[in-house]
């Protein structure tokens, strides 16, 4: 009996000391609102204002903030200065910021603070950045939301969370766009520039419009969907565990799933697709260049636009083949290629 005794007391003790070491390290990082203790972040007006202060952009050529876990909001302002406004709900304990600035480069990190038990402020930050400010911007965060509903023009963006959304509501114009979210969603309205690259874990990826050179979008565990997609070079995309729907594509796609169903509406162009375990259906598509499908364990169904002109190569292991009117040859010279492969699905070209 004793020994059943020390056996439950060592187990408790074990508990106990996983629980307080979560709660140390939750606190270390600042992570609330939600994430452990708190239901729900707070919002501005709830929250008490506790910090505002103006920075000089002359001759800045590096922004760079670095959160915990705070919300961020970014606003373009007609100011020339930069302005930092900071809500908590807690100014007592409201975190502090370091700012270091140089000739060149403007950097405000979020000082790591140990909270313990209900001492858990939730912050949240407007940083207004000038209209004439149009170098680069890096952002990384823990457990945070970042957003923005205003047009956003800049050379270089990285923006790096562990887990939070994404949201900007207008247009993003830039050189070169890095997203990298662990956890958390990513919606934008419109991108606009030479080279996109967006990354997620966990979350889903919408985006309205991308206007692009090149760049690649990739999920695990989430859906991809975009609206139009205009693209000068060739732009990647790529699900694992998710579903793909684009719509009114002109140029080169190359799209990549496992496990994952691909809806295409409306291409003008070319497109690699390969999907295992996954449908792929392709609603007029107008076929400009040579294009190649290969499916492990889906069918493909392709409605060809009525202007197009192709050969269509097929071939199937296990499923049945049907070609317009019987014919693998639709349209007039001169004609462009058209390759399909599965090995156990049927292939449908209308």
């Amino acid at each position: 009996m004793r020994k059943i005794w020390i056996i439950c007391l060592i187990a408790i003790l074990s508990m106990l000391a996983c629980l307080f070491t979560n709660i140390l390290i939750s606190s270390i990082n600042g992570r609330e609102s939600g994430k452990f203790w708190n239901t729900k972040r707070v919002s501005r007006s709830e929250s008490c204002k506790v910090r505002e202060e103006d920075l000089s952009i002359d001759n800045i050529e590096d922004l760079e903030i670095n959160f915990s876990s705070s919300d961020v909001r970014l606003i373009i302002s007609d100011d020339s200065q930069m302005k930092i406004v900071q809500y908590s709900s807690s100014k007592e304990n409201s975190k502090n910021l370091k700012i270091d600035k140089t000739n060149t480069k403007i950097r405000i990190e979020e000082e790591r603070k140990i909270y313990f038990f209900a001492i858990l402020p939730t912050d949240i930050y407007d940083i207004y950045i000038p209209k004439t400010y149009a170098n680069n911007l890096k952002l990384e965060a823990g457990s945070s939301t970042i957003e923005a509903n205003e047009s956003i023009t800049l050379k270089n963006i990285n923006i790096t969370i562990a887990s939070g959304d994404i949201k900007f509501g207008d247009l993003i114009k830039m050189e070169n766009l890095k997203i990298s979210t662990a956890s958390g969603d990513v919606n934008i309205n419109k991108l606009e520039g030479k080279e996109c690259n967006i990354n997620t874990a966990s979350g889903e990826v919408i985006i309205s419009t991308i206007n692009c050179e090149e760049g690649k979008l990739k999920t695990i565990s989430g859906d991809i969907k975009n609206d139009s997609m205009n693209i000068t070079n060739k732009f990647e995309i790529e699900t694992t565990s998710g579903d793909l729907e684009v719509k009114n594509i002109q140029g080169k796609v190359e799209v990549k799933t496992i496990s994952g169903e691909v809806e295409i509406d409306n291409i003008q162009g070319s497109i690699e697709g390969n999907t295992t375990s996954g449908d792929i259906q392709i609603n007029k598509f107008l076929v400009s260049s040579e294009s190649r499908i290969y499916t492990v364990s889906g069918e493909v169904e392709i409605y060809l636009d009525g202007t197009s002109n192709c050969t269509i190569d097929t071939k199937s292991t296990s499923g049945d083949v049907s070609l317009p009117n019987g014919r693998n040859v639709v349209g007039t010279e001169p004609y462009n290629k058209l390759y399909i492969q599965t090995t156990s699905g049927d292939i449908k070209v209308r």
